[in-house]
């Protein structure tokens, strides 16, 4: 099982890459099929956004992906 949680948490990694924040304080963990997000997640200088409406966004995506359970987000927004 760990295996396929330590590839879950690589495609988990990747889909919120390709949206516009900041996942550089952003802690994912993936036990059993569920994906954990914690730590914090800001904008990028250049997009400014919704962290809030992003992150619903982020978390559909997830939830859609093979594999996935469930996802628990524990996240923390740095807010201007």
């Amino acid at each position: 099982m760990a295996l396929r949680d330590a590839m879950l948490r690589r495609a988990v990694r990747r889909e919120i890459i390709r949206r516009h924040v900041d996942s550089s304080l952003l802690d994912v963990r993936v036990v059993n099929g569920v994906a954990y997000l914690g730590g914090k997640l800001k904008c990028l200088r250049t997009e400014p956004l919704n962290l809030k409406e992003e992150m619903e966004i982020i978390i559909q995506i997830l939830q859609h992906l093979p594999g996935i359970k469930d996802v628990v987000n524990e996240l923390k927004f740095d807010l201007p």
